[in-house]
């Protein structure tokens, strides 16, 4: 009996050709795919925050002459092309490490129907809420250890320190009482600093060196306030 021989069509052969079930894709599948990867992928903002984890964890592992961009890529798993193009050297990476990551923009609107005591409250305990945090106070260790050993670093720092001024509403908002007359300082700046030293100082100090236990909780909101009635007294002016 001769063989049957099955008919081809179009070249395909029908015997070899696997028969598509119900579940299984398209030829139309692959384009999806590649469209559900592009949507699915990281958006810039999120890849750089995630090469400025890698950065930090980099800094605080190695010190920042012995951190490399080698280090940064395999930390963040992206390649060090996509690194270059976010920040086209490692001085540029460190300022925005320090920029976005150490010196935090702080928002604060002021309730205007609380008292001044209270919004300077309020305003020194998201303060203290943002540096003390365990990521900010690693980073800062490895950046004053750093500074110590390298006078470029401490010019840098210094630099960048000016740049944010603004992410730390302290200044500005005792400028706004002195021009409302609330306040009487004659030097905003140093009232300021003079502040920030009081309430917030000791406990970051504590924080850094362990040389004690740190304030915290309900503790630390006492110490605060009363630094803010100590300072408001020395500097409210009588109605």
């Amino acid at each position: 009996m001769s063989s049957i021989r099955l008919p081809k069509k179009q070249g395909v052969n029908f015997l070899t050709r696997p028969v598509r079930t119900q579940s299984e894709p398209t030829s139309s599948a692959p384009s999806q795919q590649r469209c559900e990867r592009r949507h699915d992928a990281p958006d810039e903002t999120a890849r750089r925050n995630r090469i400025l984890d890698a950065a930090c964890a980099a800094i605080q592992q190695h010190g920042y002459h012995a951190a490399s961009m080698d280090n940064v890529a395999t930390n963040s798993g992206m390649s060090k092309k996509t690194l270059y193009h976010f920040y086209p050297s490692k001085r540029s990476l460190f300022e925005a490490v320090i920029l976005e990551r150490l010196f935090t923009q702080i928002v604060f609107e002021p309730d205007p129907k609380d008292s001044i005591e209270e919004q300077l409250f309020q305003l020194t305990f998201r303060t203290a809420e943002s540096l003390f945090s365990l990521e900010k106070i690693n980073l800062l260790r490895s950046v004053i250890a750093e500074s110590g050993r390298n006078p470029e670093i401490t010019e840098q720092i210094t630099q960048l320190f000016e740049i944010s001024k603004t992410n730390f509403p302290i200044q500005d908002w005792l400028e706004t009482q002195v021009r409302r007359g609330i306040l009487d300082i004659p030097d905003v700046h140093d009232a300021a600093d003079q502040f920030f030293g009081s309430a917030l100082g000791g406990t970051l100090l504590s924080h850094l060196c362990a040389c004690k236990r740190p304030r915290t909780g309900k503790v630390l909101e006492d110490f605060i306030r009363c630094c803010i009635k100590n300072f408001i007294k020395a500097h409210i002016i009588a109605p």
